[in-house]
């Protein structure tokens, strides 16, 4: 027992004070997943995975609203604290270390093993929500981009069948609108149009005289 003891401490004595606060950490996340099992189960069942983003923000926001830590996701880290800092001020800092701490947990548990990895030396929760913003952002528009060309581009061809061919293209405007681009009707309407095959020249004609008349 006695050398058990020994090596407690000794293997004790050897872990630094940010393991020790990264340790209390886990912790407080856990007794708060504890409290709140349906939380924690929202976070499991909704990681961040590529373009799951906007349901991904929603849920991780509704779990930081529930435990009262949305403001500490969106405010900016307090500065660090001068040697003649008041006690009052220290306190405020403390707590919000503590807050920040537990707001990193929610969000690495909420993503993606792959993902989690970029972010192991950012310690401050809104710069990591900032972060993952600006890398939807670009995938987003990068996607949009692919989509949109495939809408603009495709064409009918000879074996296909009308119908088919319409939900095709319904599925380019439908995975755009996904993405946050909005299209008008026309917009719509004129893709599918312009990728018919030349003997629907007629009726895409007729359409378009149809429309002009009921717009006068």
């Amino acid at each position: 027992m006695r050398k058990e003891r020994e090596l407690r401490k000794a293997l004790e004595a050897k872990i630094t004070t940010t393991e020790k606060e990264l340790v209390r950490t886990l912790k407080d996340a856990l007794n708060a997943a504890d409290k709140n099992p349906q939380a924690s189960e929202l976070l499991d069942d909704n990681k961040l995975k590529g373009l799951n983003y906007a349901d991904w923000f929603r849920n991780l926001n509704l779990v930081l609203t529930f435990e009262k830590l949305d403001k500490v996701a969106k405010n900016l880290a307090p500065k660090h604290l001068g040697d003649r800092a008041s006690e009052a001020r220290k306190k405020e800092y403390q707590e919000w270390e503590e807050k920040n701490s537990l707001v990193r947990c929610f969000i690495i548990a909420s993503l993606d093993n792959q993902i989690q990895r970029q972010f192991d030396k950012i310690k401050v929760s809104k710069d990591i929500l900032d972060s993952l913003k600006a890398m939807h952002e670009e995938k987003n528009h990068s996607s949009c981009q692919k989509v949109l060309k495939l809408l603009t581009t495709t064409q009918m061809t000879e074996t296909q069948q009308v119908h088919d061919h319409c939900l095709k293209m319904m599925g380019y405007i439908n995975e755009l609108e996904a993405l946050g681009s909005q299209l008008d009707e026309d917009t719509k309407t004129n893709a599918i149009l312009n990728s018919l095959l030349p003997t629907f020249n007629q009726f895409v004609m007729n359409y378009n005289m149809i429309k002009i008349k009921v717009s006068l």
